[in-house]
């Protein structure tokens, strides 16, 4: 909505269009006289009250996005089973470097074995908690699908390639045959 402060001025040309070929005497004294029907502060007022609904509408607007965030932000957390993280996978874990100016490598790139959410936790509302932490983080990202299209629940191919680059950027271990929801990619994605 777009609110227009008019002058008295202003508002003759818009409202009498006959007195363009008038004389400037005959505007001045329709100008002083009754400014054309609709006085300053009728104007002011009506002003005054577009700007009242206006802030009232995005105070509303406002309230409802504190309270989506802040249900969000509790449900984000996965609610498993004390034993759901009780599964060993075989995973790949990256070589380890110091971080400075000048890489040192501290450790060569292995397999070896985690402890990882078991596959029967992969419910549609857990698969949605981890696609809506990497989409906050950037991985899981699209142009042409909207933010509650990619939360799905579905554990589709472009949810895994996310959370295999997540988890390789990160210098997390990651599934040797296949992607693996390991305690430490949880964890780093503020899941558990």
């Amino acid at each position: 909505m777009f609110i227009f402060r008019l002058s008295v001025s202003t508002l003759l040309i818009f409202s009498s269009i006959s007195l363009i070929g008038c004389s400037e005497s005959v505007v001045k004294r329709m100008d002083s006289a009754n400014h054309g029907g609709i006085s300053q502060t009728d104007i002011d007022l009506m002003i005054h009250k577009a700007k009242a609904a206006e802030r009232v509408r995005v105070q509303a607007e406002y309230k409802q996005q504190v309270v989506r965030a802040s249900v969000f932000a509790h449900l984000k957390k996965m609610n498993l089973p004390v034993l759901a993280g009780n599964c060993i996978v075989r995973v790949t874990v990256p070589a380890q470097t110091l971080s400075s100016d000048t890489k040192v490598q501290i450790s060569e790139q292995r397999e070896s074995y985690r402890a990882a959410i078991c596959k029967k936790h992969f419910t549609v509302k857990n698969i949605i908690k981890v696609q809506a932490s990497l989409h906050d983080k950037g991985y899981l990202t699209s142009e042409k699908v909207t933010r509650s299209n990619l939360l799905n629940g579905l554990w589709d191919d472009r949810t895994q390639r996310a959370m295999l680059t997540y988890q390789k950027e990160n210098g997390l271990a990651y599934g040797v045959e296949e992607v693996e929801w390991t305690l430490e990619s949880m964890k780093s994605l503020n899941l558990l």
